[in-house]
């Protein structure tokens, strides 16, 4: 798959939710969305406007492993 390809596949709203159902169960104190082509997440007691983002959801798990501790 080229990257267009794929960025398109995660575009399908079912499958952006597949994903963030995914890294919800692995990190849950998390909330993780898709919005415009953007994986987000926020913490569990992180207020509303404060999150991290990711144009990959791969570096946006590693990023919430990584500084998970920091949370």
């Amino acid at each position: 798959m080229t990257e267009e390809e794929t960025r398109a596949y995660w575009d399908i709203p079912e499958n952006g939710q597949y994903m963030c159902d995914v890294l919800m169960r692995v990190h849950p104190d998390w909330t993780l969305w898709r919005e415009e082509g953007v994986w987000h997440a926020r913490y569990g007691t992180w207020p509303p406007h404060q999150r991290i983002s990711e144009r990959c959801a791969g570096l946006l798990n590693l990023t919430i492993r990584l500084g998970g501790a920091l949370s």
